[in-house]
């Protein structure tokens, strides 16, 4: 690594002419309302699916035929749609004040050619954001597989009216973004084919076969399977050993109808007898005509809060609308239902009700 990192950086003082800088970023904002069965709460929060950031790109190319990239983006988060939940202490607001978090999201280094890419530093691994990213469906601000990240840090409420300990997080996928310390490379693309692997600094190892193109008429497709697997070599009893990851979604231009199905496995290492494999499925419809979308989703996870209880379900449904004022900047509307099936609970349903405001620069 000292050796990459030493290339690159010789390469790029060498260059007799000046890098192209480009400076990016987006504000993305939401007002949501969280009806737990007891209370209903209005909060501020930044929406998660796509973070508040800002960021800088740099690109060089070289004599040799090579081009080296920097980026570096920080993150930006005052009131986290995954984290804010009820406050039910007394005197208090009904959810806890804004806490701001401002950390470094991406910082890496880079040569491209006609081998492909390789990166270092924080980055994406091969499975990061592999499920939003080939998500072609509308109402995507609002609406898409890593529905947890609006509301997951809501707790259901007993039947009786108490807070249980159980949140929305709990019952889902983790791993569905993955920013680490880590090595990259990726492969050109052949014929619409492109893969991925990555190798972290705490040696955990991930790879992604994607792909992009037209399969029929004006239908584009994506598709997408990864694997990610965990480098612990002394595992606890029903621990996570390996992540499997499989999406493909279509678009159709002509008729501006989308859908994406989405299908996620956890493997376990030193599985009790009792314990079941957690697994997800998602699935999204949607329809677009010029600069409005609509859209509804259906998703249901198994056995991540617990993978021996014999009921450790989390269904959920959502409708959502997104219209495009201008170019980069866009606001949207959700509804959103989760329901909780868990052994020994009798847990009330969680709505959502939120507005969204996106702008780009």
């Amino acid at each position: 690594m000292k050796f990459f990192v030493t290339t690159c950086l010789t390469l790029l003082a060498s260059a007799s002419y000046a890098v192209d800088v480009k400076l990016y970023g987006q504000i993305n904002k939401g007002m949501f309302v969280f009806d737990d069965g007891v209370t209903q709460e209005f909060t501020v929060l930044d929406n998660i699916l796509s973070s508040t950031r800002m960021g800088v790109k740099g690109e060089q190319k070289l004599d040799n035929g090579l081009t080296a990239g920097v980026v570096y983006e920080m993150e930006m988060v005052n009131n986290s749609s995954y984290v804010a939940t009820q406050n039910n202490a007394a005197n208090a607001a009904a959810t806890p004040l804004p806490t701001t978090v401002l950390q470094t999201r991406h910082a890496h280094i880079g040569l491209a050619g006609d081998f492909g890419a390789l990166h270092m530093g924080r980055l994406g691994s091969a499975v990061d954001s592999v499920l939003s990213f080939n998500d072609m469906a509308g109402a995507a601000d609002v609406m898409g597989p890593e529905y947890r990240f609006i509301g997951g840090g809501m707790k259901f409420r007993n039947a009786n009216g108490t807070l249980s300990a159980l949140a929305v997080s709990q019952f889902t996928e983790n791993q569905y973004s993955n920013r680490v310390d880590a090595i990259r490379y990726t492969t050109p693309v052949w014929n619409g084919l492109s893969a991925k692997g990555a190798l972290a600094q705490a040696g955990d190892a991930d790879m992604a076969l994607n792909y992009e193109g037209l399969v029929f008429g004006d239908i584009k497709t994506k598709a997408s399977a990864g694997l990610w697997a965990n480098n612990n070599t002394s595992f606890a009893a029903n621990s996570v050993d390996k992540k499997y990851y499989g999406i493909v979604s279509a678009k159709d231009a002509s008729t501006g109808l989308a859908g994406t199905l989405v299908y996620t496995q956890v493997a376990l290492a030193n599985a009790t007898s009792t314990a079941e494999d957690p697994n997800a499925f998602y699935a999204k419809l949607s329809y677009g005509k010029n600069a409005y979308e609509v859209a509804a989703d259906y998703g249901i996870t198994s056995h991540y809060q617990n993978a021996t209880a014999q009921e450790n379900d989390l269904t959920t449904f959502g409708l959502a609308g997104q219209y495009q004022l201008v170019p980069g900047v866009s606001a949207g509307v959700l509804f959103r239902q989760y329901q909780a099936d868990v052994t020994g609970s009798n847990l009330n349903d969680m709505r959502l009700y939120g507005v969204n405001l996106r702008m780009k620069f």
